[in-house]
């Protein structure tokens, strides 16, 4: 699964390079999750702005 979400991920959020980091116990998991989830945001408001552009 992270082989598929770093192929998608245009070199802006991926984990080597995070926008975000977090150091405690369960840091990799919070990483993972807040940069995926803005990835997740950005692609669901280009996708939307692609859509009014291409539907009349």
């Amino acid at each position: 699964m992270r082989d598929l979400a770093n192929t998608f991920d245009l070199g802006f959020f991926d984990l080597d390079n995070p926008v975000k980091a977090f150091d405690d116990p369960n840091g990799a998991v919070k990483t993972a999750l807040f940069n995926y989830g803005i990835a997740c945001v950005v692609y669901l408001v280009a996708g939307r702005i692609l859509e009014r552009l291409i539907r009349p």
